[in-house]
């Protein structure tokens, strides 16, 4: 649950689940935690310490590189797909 998480990052006395530096498994809560507010973009406001969370790694300076060039997934719970086309991968109209 995202109250057991929000204490967990309180306690560990950084934005990132074990402190004030990233790890592995940060970038993998991230996306599974950035999946659930692209289909209900409310998902984490009750939730400051994950929102602190999720803005940390988004500063993180490959990361925030990252989110700048990848493509925008639009029309989520009807024909999702990804916006720009990325090269190479066919998208029927």
């Amino acid at each position: 649950k995202l109250a057991r998480l929000a204490r967990q990052l309180r306690e560990s006395e950084g934005p990132f689940s074990c402190g004030a530096a990233p790890r592995w498994c940060d970038f993998m809560l991230y996306h599974n935690l950035d999946n659930a507010r692209l289909l209900e973009p409310a998902a984490l406001d009750a939730y400051p310490e994950v929102r602190t969370f999720m803005a940390a790694v988004e500063a993180t300076p490959r990361v925030a590189e990252f989110l700048q060039a990848r493509p925008k997934p639009v029309d989520i719970g009807t024909k999702p797909m990804l916006e720009p086309n990325v090269p190479g991968i066919r998208v029927k109209k």
